[in-house]
């Protein structure tokens, strides 16, 4: 069958006045426009898999409303044009180093201690996004958002705001539901 195709498609471009050196380019370069699909295919699997295996790592895909939403390992890697939950998966997070899970056990908090929020630096917000969502939430003048964000954009990270772990909580939720990466840690005195 793949021959008849291939008969149809030189008698096709035959009669639209392509010479027979002409078409032998074509048909040449649509084989290896296939071949080198496969190859791209076969790559961004080896990639996938190998950004499964590093420790420490989160993915995330896009949501039918638009947001950005946790998704599993498993849909990392496509299988074809329908991935898991239909959301293809848009990136994966580094690991984040000043999580409370690293740090030493005997570290000893006193209550009402100050706690921070951090606001980390992603691939898939704009920045003016970002600065718009400071300016929303926290009520941030202009100038100040836009200190902020660039601190997230340039250095990764910015502390956005300090009180209370239960406010950080709040705060690190609320930056959640706007699709940024957020999180707590205790203050550093």
């Amino acid at each position: 069958m793949r021959d008849i195709a291939q008969l149809r498609e030189v008698a096709r471009l035959g009669s639209e006045g392509i010479s027979l050196e002409g078409i032998r380019r074509i048909l040449e370069l649509e084989n290896e426009v296939t071949a080198l699909r496969g190859r791209v295919r076969d790559l961004e699997g080896a990639l996938a898999d190998e950004l499964l295996r590093r420790p420490g790592r989160r993915i995330f895909a896009a949501a039918e409303d638009g947001g950005v939403t946790p998704s599993s390992p498993a849909c990392a890697r496509p299988a074809g044009p329908s991935w898991c939950s239909g959301a293809p998966a848009l990136w994966m997070s580094e690991p984040m180093p000043d999580t409370l899970e690293e740090r030493a056990t005997s570290e000893e908090l006193r209550l009402g201690s100050p706690w921070v929020l951090i606001v980390w630096d992603d691939p898939v917000n704009l920045m003016t996004y970002v600065t718009w969502v400071f300016r929303t939430y926290f009520g941030f003048p202009r100038p100040e958002a836009e200190r902020l964000m660039l601190l997230v954009h340039n250095e990764g990270k910015a502390v956005v705001a300090t009180g209370t772990r239960e406010e950080m909580e709040r705060h690190v939720e609320a930056m959640h539901r706007y699709g940024l990466l957020a999180t707590l840690s205790p203050a550093e005195s």
